[in-house]
């Protein structure tokens, strides 16, 4: 196989879940596993063609968080930013197409003077791009963990630890929570403005009151107040149950006592494990809330010690990156279906010479 020819030259960092990386690099067919980019080889393989990295990594069992590109000389030396996107729960670049869309909604409400439109479309586009790079963030601080974790020491079946790294990650997994709390809210506006013609809502909290206080039957609102239903045990709530857990009553590393990184194993379909970085999620964060507002969750040093030294379940304490990775998928999907709803199209920018003003010039680096 002549790689030169039928691989484009671009570097590929697949970040997954638990703080892996795949990396691909120019002109090359063989893909390596490791903890961080200058990490420790986890495992090897080879792709047949350019387009079936992702389908390789996840036929292997890998869960892929998102992917940077790296295609220019510039971005190696750190002159232009590298372009990372979410990828989506079932492939693809989702986020990023939504992400060109609703902006090119805000082109087309400004090309006709529509003001409302293009403030809350351009709100939503920052939304869904700052989401993506807090999620960015997030996926470098948990392969930065693991790195220094293993750096030394081989992979454990289950172990509890806190390092130098654990602050930071921490730090990325609320500025997450509030970074979609703000998309989720301005979701909700455009709904209230642009599918119901009110104006009297501007958060996901306000369009709730709106609805109680005058019910609809339109469809995107009715899936709103279903989303954000605990009866209904909708995703949307019990995302807004973490966020204000972690914001009104405690930190993630704080909220039950004592809280631990955990080193776990990832069983790939092929029976090997793989070394991945564990963050739990607490399994009720309303309960969290509630007791919390009546004093200490615990009546000793003790009993807190007790309490952290518990076996962690994933299937009821999420580990905090997939999580998020998933509902920042969901919010993309609800933006999605929302460009339905906008009285413009998307409109591509196009530049004509009546738009310039003055000479052209290009700086070559």
């Amino acid at each position: 196989m002549d790689t030169k020819k039928e691989w484009p030259a671009a570097l590929r960092l697949v970040w997954l879940t638990g703080g892996l990386i795949a990396i691909n690099e120019p002109e090359n067919n063989v893909v390596l596993i490791q903890t961080s980019v200058n990490g420790r080889k986890i495992a090897q393989f080879n792709i047949s063609a350019y387009p079936a990295l992702f389908s390789a990594l996840t036929v292997r069992g890998f869960k892929i968080i998102g992917a940077t590109f790296v295609t220019g000389v510039d971005q190696l030396e750190a002159t232009r930013a590298q372009e990372f996107r979410v990828a989506g729960l079932n492939g693809g670049w989702r986020l990023w197409d939504t992400f060109q869309a609703w902006r090119n909604i805000v082109s087309a409400a400004a090309k006709v003077n529509n003001m409302k439109l293009l403030d809350i479309s351009s709100r939503i586009a920052a939304g869904l791009q700052y989401s993506e790079m807090r999620l960015y963030d997030l996926a470098m601080s948990y392969s930065a963990q693991l790195h220094a974790h293993l750096k030394n020491d081989e992979p454990k079946e289950m172990q509890a630890f806190t390092d130098t790294f654990s602050p930071g990650v921490y730090k990325d997994v609320h500025a997450l929570f509030w970074e979609m709390a703000v998309l989720r809210d301005v979701l909700a506006q455009f709904v209230a403005v642009f599918c119901l013609g009110r104006e009297d809502a501007t958060t996901l909290s306000g369009l709730r009151k709106s609805l109680k206080k005058v019910p609809s039957t339109d469809g995107d609102a009715v899936r709103f107040l279903s989303l954000s239903n605990k009866d209904a045990a909708g995703w949307m709530e019990r995302f807004g149950a973490y966020r204000d857990c972690f914001t009104h009553s405690a930190p993630l590393h704080q909220v039950e006592g004592i809280s631990w990184a955990i080193q776990d194993l990832l069983t790939l379909k092929d029976g090997k494990t793989v070394p991945q970085i564990y963050y739990p999620l607490p399994p009720d964060a309303d309960d969290l809330s509630s007791r919390r507002t009546r004093g200490p969750l615990f009546a000793s040093l003790k009993e807190m010690a007790e309490n952290s030294g518990r076996k962690r379940e994933r299937a009821s304490e999420p580990d905090a990156m997939e999580y998020l990775h998933t509902c920042l998928c969901q919010f993309t999907d609800l933006a999605a279906q929302l460009l339905n709803r906008s009285p413009l199209p998307p409109r591509p920018v196009m530049l004509t010479q009546a738009d310039i003003i003055g000479e052209i010039k290009v700086t070559r680096r």
